[in-house]
């Protein structure tokens, strides 16, 4: 078989290449391709390289890429990352021929599978711990882009003249993932600026608070957080970043109200539990070879 794989960001990358090494022993005769090509340039590669499946980790802004292959009569599978869009699936709809999903939603999917978290996974493989002792308090601000670092940065500024007794660092969780599992496991609370950081800080145990932007016409998201969602009830505290005081407030709670750090942390073992614990990569990769080998014979 030949697999063309092609991811969005790093952070699809890194749960791509867990999979890729699952792949190859499942299928030890498979030729496995990956593409860093523009979107623009992916159809000229999908057409030259006519694979067996087409292989694509992203946010909703990839489905584009899944219905040029489509068209191209070449199946594909699609491992959606809700955390990129802020977002559960729900019933928007997707092109693939198999689609993945990397969160479970409370709803029904509508056919799409959740077999476990590859994020979670590669966090696990990837973690550290510092037997160094250090009486430094560390707040990491985490976000997922670089085009939330200068409001990031903005905050940093404004707690760190609210609480000087704290460290704050900005984290910018696409630029290196490896680093900043290692930042998290460091750090005694994190500030998370999207939905991608604050589950991170779930699958690395650092008690966190979520800050959403204040969008004017989409009120009814200033308080959403996929964390609560999943959980069905409010484990973390969301505001939008004009909270200054109360961010902080919520931050120094965190750190010095040890029962309420234990609860939040104790809803944060919950929530892994629902995602699931297990490794997840060799079994999707069964699945997978297993599905196109039976697509194949009809």
């Amino acid at each position: 078989m030949k697999y063309l794989i092609w991811s969005e960001n790093l952070i699809c990358k890194h749960q791509a290449s867990l999979l890729t090494k699952e792949l190859e022993r499942f299928d030890v005769r498979s030729e496995i391709i990956f593409t860093n090509s523009s979107k623009t340039g992916l159809g000229k590669e999908l057409f030259r390289s006519d694979p067996d499946l087409f292989i694509v980790f992203g946010s909703k802004k990839s489905n584009s890429i899944v219905k040029r292959a489509n068209k191209l009569k070449i199946k594909t599978c699609f491992f959606y990352q809700s955390l990129l869009d802020g977002q559960l699936l729900g019933s928007n709809l997707l092109n693939a021929c198999k689609i993945y999903v990397d969160l479970p939603a409370p709803d029904d999917q509508m056919g799409f599978e959740y077999s476990g978290s590859l994020l979670y996974e590669y966090i696990r493989k990837n973690e550290s711990y510092s037997d160094q002792e250090t009486s430094e308090i560390l707040i990491s601000i985490f976000v997922s882009g670089t085009r939330d670092m200068k409001m990031a940065e903005k905050m940093r500024v404004k707690f760190q003249r609210l609480l000087p007794e704290y460290n704050f660092i900005v984290v910018d969780v696409s630029k290196n993932f490896t680093d900043a599992i290692r930042m998290a496991v460091r750090s005694n609370a994190i500030v998370a600026m999207d939905q991608l950081s604050s589950m991170f800080s779930v699958l690395t145990n650092c008690p966190s608070v979520l800050i959403n932007k204040k969008l004017f016409f989409k009120e009814r998201l200033k308080n959403q957080s996929i964390v609560n969602e999943l959980l069905g009830r409010e484990a973390i505290s969301v505001f939008t970043q004009d909270k200054s005081v109360n961010i902080t407030e919520e931050i120094s709670r965190i750190l010095l109200d040890h029962q309420y750090c234990a609860e939040i942390m104790s809803s944060f073992q919950e929530l892994k539990l629902i995602i699931g614990m297990e490794p997840v990569a060799r079994q999707t990769a069964q699945k997978m070879v297993d599905w196109l080998e039976e697509a194949n014979e009809t």
